[in-house]
C-alpha cells in the first residue's frame, strides 16, 4: 500500500520534467528499479520504475543529514527537490556538512547546498527556501509528494509532523465514520543522529505511530537546577549556563543571547572561565561554551551518512517500489557496550488513543448552537446522539480548554484567554463550515494532548 500511494500521487500531481541530459547515467540504479519480481508483500509480478524521477521531495533542514540526503537523492534519480532550512553556514559546520567551504560561512545554508548539489548532478532541480518552517502557507507543503526530515529538534519535528496530518481531506462514509483521502496524506521519512547512535524512521499518518505518540525515544533535555548553578557548580557547563542565564540578563537586559555571535560567546567565556577557575573546574573553552549557549548536539561525520543513506534508500523504494520499506523504526547504535555496533529494525505500535492515528470523531452540531453551547452541550455533558463514534472526549472542566479551527484560535487559555472570552457568545457556524474540522485542547487530555474533531451541521 506504501508503494503504490506514493506512485499514484505521484504520477497524478507532479509537472513535467526536462529530458535527462546525460542519458545512460542511471544504468547500474535500474538494475534494481526497473527489475521485475514477485515480491512477497505485494504477492504478483509487479515491475517497479523510474517514476521516482517525477516526484516532489521536500527536505527538511539543510545541516549534517540535509547535505547528505540532498547528495543522495540527486545521485538516487531524485530531479525535482525543495530544501527549506533557516540558518547559515558557521565555522563548525565544515566538519561534516561538505557541500559548505569557507567562503560560504555566513550564508543560508539551503541556498549554498542547492547551489552545490545542482552543479554537481546536471539535470536536479532545487529549490531553496531561507525562512522558518512555520512561515510557509498550506499550500506550500500539499504540493509535495514525500517529506524527507532532517532536523536536530524535536520541537521542529512536532510541528511539521502535526501541520502534514492537519492536512488530510476527511469525508463522511455511513454517516458515522470519517474517511482519509490517500492522496492528500504525505508520507515522512525522518532521520536522526547523536554521536555514534542514530534512528531513521517512516511516518504514514493515520497509517503508523505518530511522532507526538512517541515523542518518549527522546531523552528530555537536560536542565540544571539553579541552586546548583548558583551555589554548588560541579561541572563545566554547569559555569556557562550560569553565567548565561543569570549573569547575561542582567548585564544585558532586552538582548538576546546569540550562540553565533563571536562577541557574545566570548564574552560568556571569560566570565565562565572565570567562575570555573573558582571552584576549581576545567574545561571551559570557546568552543565547548558555544556547544552549551547552542545546546549542540554532538555530531559525527560518518554518522550523519549512515542515517541519511538509509532516509534515501527509504525513499527510492516507496518511490519505485523495488522493495519493502522499513516496519517502521530503525535505530543504530555505533557504541553499544556489548557490541560494538548495533542496529535493529522494529514497528512502532499506534496507540488508539492517538488523534493522530485514526479517523477523527464526527459531532453534529445544532446550527443555533453558539460556541458556549457547543462546550455545554458536546464537551462537558457529551451525548451520544451528537457524537456517533466514541472519540470525542467528556470533559468535567473548562479550565485550560482551548479551540482552534486551522491556525485560527476560536477560545484561548492562559494569557490569551481574554482576547477570546467574547467568542463564546457568538454562533459556531461563524468559525466553522460543515464537515470543518475543529482542534480541542485541555489539559485532562494529559498525554494525548489534543483531539480534533469533524462538525457535522444537523439539517433543520
Amino acid at each position: 500500500f506504501f508503494v503504490f500511494l506514493v506512485v499514484c500521487v505521484a504520477a497524478m500531481d507532479s509537472p513535467m520534467i526536462e529530458p535527462d541530459p546525460i542519458p545512460g547515467r542511471w544504468q547500474a540504479l535500474q538494475q534494481v528499479t526497473k527489475r521485475e519480481a514477485k515480491l512477497p508483500f505485494i504477492g504478483t509480478n509487479w515491475s517497479p520504475s523510474c517514476c521516482h524521477e517525477d516526484l516532489r521531495i521536500l527536505v527538511v533542514g539543510a545541516g549534517g543529514l540535509g547535505c547528505e540526503i540532498l547528495k543522495n537523492l540527486a545521485l538516487s534519480g531524485f530531479r525535482t527537490i525543495d530544501v527549506i532550512d533557516m540558518d547559515t553556514v558557521d565555522l563548525s559546520n565544515l566538519n561534516r556538512q561538505f557541500l559548505f567551504r569557507l567562503g560560504d560561512i555566513g550564508k543560508p545554508k539551503a541556498e549554498v547546498a542547492a547551489a552545490f548539489v545542482m552543479k554537481r548532478v546536471p539535470g536536479v532541480q532545487i529549490v531553496p527556501h531561507f525562512c522558518a518552517l512555520e512561515t510557509k502557507p498550506d499550500e506550500f507543503f500539499v504540493g509535495f509528494n514525500l517529506i524527507i526530515l532532517g532536523l536536530d529538534s524535536v520541537k521542529a519535528r512536532t510541528w511539521i509532523t502535526d501541520k502534514i496530518c492537519s492536512l488530510i481531506n476527511w469525508t463522511c462514509v455511513d454517516g458515522n465514520t470519517a474517511e482519509a483521502d490517500p492522496s492528500t496524506i504525505i508520507p515522512m521519512i525522518d532521520g536522526g543522529s547523536e554521536g555514534f547512535k542514530g534512528h531513521v524512521r517512516l511516518l504514514y499518518p493515520t497509517l503508523t505511530a505518530s511522532f507526538r505518540s512517541t515523542m518518549y525515544l527522546f531523552p528530555p533535555q537536560v536542565q540544571f537546577p539553579m541552586c546548583t548553578l548558583e551555589h554548588v557548580p560541579r561541572l563545566p557547563e554547569h559555569c556557562v549556563a550560569y553565567i548565561s542565564q543569570a549573569e547575561w540578563p542582567k548585564e544585558h537586559p532586552g538582548e538576546k543571547l546569540d550562540g553565533d555571535n563571536l562577541k557574545h560567546v566570548q564574552w560568556v567565556t571569560e566570565r565562565a572561565q572565570a567562575r570555573a577557575a573558582q571552584f576549581g573546574i576545567q574545561g571551559v573553552d570557546y568552543r565547548f561554551t558555544q556547544g552549551v549557549v547552542k545546546n549542540t548536539i554532538p555530531a559525527i561525520a560518518s554518522t550523519n551518512a549512515i542515517v541519511a543513506a538509509a532516509c534515501v534508500n527509504e525513499a527510492l523504494k516507496l518511490a519505485t517500489g523495488c522493495n519493502r520499506a522499513i516496519n517502521n523504526f530503525t535505530v543504530f547504535n555505533g557504541s553499544s557496550a556489548h557490541q560494538g555496533m548495533y542496529s535493529a529494525t522494529y514497528p512502532l505500535a499506534v496507540d488508539p488513543d492517538d488523534p493522530q492515528a485514526g479517523a477523527p470523531a464526527i459531532l453534529d452540531v445544532d446550527p443555533s448552537w453558539t460556541v458556549a453551547d457547543f462546550i455545554d452541550r458536546a464537551l462537558l455533558n457529551q451525548r451520544i446522539s451528537h457524537c456517533p463514534n466514541s472519540a470525542l472526549p467528556v470533559l468535567k472542566s473548562r479550565e485550560g480548554l482551548q479551540l482552534t479551527r486551522g491556525s485560527r484560535k476560536i477560545l484561548a487559555a492562559g494569557a490569551l484567554a481574554a482576547l477570546t472570552s467574547g467568542n463564546e457568545s457568538k454562533l459556531l457556524l461563524s468559525f466553522l463550515q460543515h464537515e470543518d474540522f475543529l482542534t480541542i485542547q485541555s489539559p485532562e487530555l494529559g498525554s494525548v494532548d489534543y483531539v480534533r474533531v469533524m462538525i457535522r451541521v444537523r439539517s433543520p
